[in-house]
């Protein structure tokens, strides 16, 4: 991979050369002094010396062979190495595996130490795909699981992996959760840096009541649905929910609406709107609002939503500031019109509030803004950044 010229490579040859020989040296002289022990002609307090004269003399040269392995030097040319060979201060240094040269810091001449950093070796046969899951759904996800992976770069191939680790920490800001996913990667498709989607099959461990995620409104701090109420046709019941994950397009819930119960799915921004404009009390009765027939006072529930429409394009956000007011309900819509961007998610921490971002279709994200102030919505990595201004 590199050769390297060290100077300081071809003295600690000539040690180690020099040491060995003082070794072979030694060790023929002490083997005459165990014969003239073993005939008398030599005392036991000699030859205990030349004993310890001979270990001082091995652990020198195993330090000495230590040092040219350090240097870079295989096993095998250690033991060629013979005072009747010409000396060479250059060194071969392999690549320590199989990979991708991904940095390479090192040129021909350049001068360079011990800790001096040459190339960056990368084993891509297998990836990291690394997803940021958010924290209500962490509790689901385990070491283990089967993954779906499908990147930008071609939406029609699924890859699949295994999780392999989840990060303990959630990130204060994105309320997400850091999930490692290893996927085998043969033909080397999958590269550094690209943006991916993952889907974890997380097995259910009990039956749950799903319903849009459109039917849901943030109220302040809570989360509210819309109910049909069966014994006065046209109104509706405003409850508050507590939900879970979040499956496509829909979104469990855990307590707060029953299998069987009706929910406006789509209109129940203007529901809550309408409701808010008469000043009904939370959980009383709203005239009903749809866009096939809309009562009288429909119109001035329109009329005091606010409503503003955000791209997602290469740049990030555009607007990437807005205004709204304090107390009337507002309703932004995202659409993202490239591939190539990290904003295929956005998420409004402070809100709890997370969707996806579909190619060119419109997305809504329905609130009330309760104080004045900011709100930030950023994308599913916190790359893209956006301010909804509350005054």
């Amino acid at each position: 991979m590199i050769q390297i010229f060290s100077p300081e490579l071809a003295d600690a040859q000539t040690k180690y050369l020099s040491a060995r020989a003082e070794l072979e040296a030694h060790e023929r002289e002490l083997a005459r002094a165990s014969k003239l022990v073993a005939i008398g002609a030599a005392s036991q307090q000699e030859i205990d010396r030349l004993h310890a004269e001979h270990s001082a003399k091995v652990a020198g040269v195993q330090s000495l062979r230590s040092r040219l392995t350090l240097l870079g030097i295989p096993a095998a040319a250690i033991n060629a190495l013979s005072p009747d060979k010409e000396i060479d201060a250059t060194s071969d240094i392999a690549a320590p595996l199989t990979g991708v040269i991904t940095e390479r810091t090192a040129n021909v001449g350049l001068n360079v130490e011990g800790a001096t950093k040459l190339f960056t070796v990368v084993d891509l046969s297998s990836v990291w795909v690394v997803a940021a899951v958010h924290e209500r759904d962490l509790s689901r996800i385990h070491v283990g699981n089967a993954a779906s992976v499908t990147t930008a770069a071609d939406v029609k191939i699924v890859r699949q992996g295994r999780v392999r680790y989840i990060d303990p920490q959630v990130s204060p800001e994105t309320r997400t959760g850091r999930v490692r996913v290893e996927v085998p990667n043969p033909n080397r498709e999958l590269r550094l840096g690209m943006f991916a989607d993952v889907e974890v099959a997380a097995p259910a461990d009990r039956s749950a009541v799903m319903i849009p995620q459109t039917a849901v409104q943030n109220v302040g701090d809570r989360q509210v649905v819309y109910l049909a109420n069966s014994g006065e046709p046209g109104t509706f019941t405003e409850r508050e929910v507590r939900l879970g994950g979040a499956l496509g397009p829909d979104v469990e819930v855990i307590s707060g609406v029953a299998q069987g119960e009706k929910v406006v799915s789509k209109g129940s921004f203007f529901v809550r709107a309408e409701r808010e404009r008469l000043g009904l009390r939370a959980g009383a009765l709203a005239p009903a609002t749809s866009s096939a027939q809309a009562p009288s006072g429909a119109g001035t529930a329109k009329a005091s939503a606010q409503m503003a429409r955000i791209t997602v394009g290469e740049q990030g956000y555009e607007p990437s500031r807005v205004t709204f007011r304090s107390g009337a309900p507002a309703r932004l819509t995202f659409v993202r019109i490239t591939d190539r961007t990290c904003g295929t998610a956005v998420v409004f921490p402070s809100l709890d509030i997370r969707r996806e971002l579909p190619l060119n279709q419109p997305v809504d994200i329905e609130f009330t803004p309760a104080k004045t102030g900011e709100i930030v919505f950023v994308c599913g990595m916190n790359m893209l950044r956006g301010t909804v201004v509350v005054d």
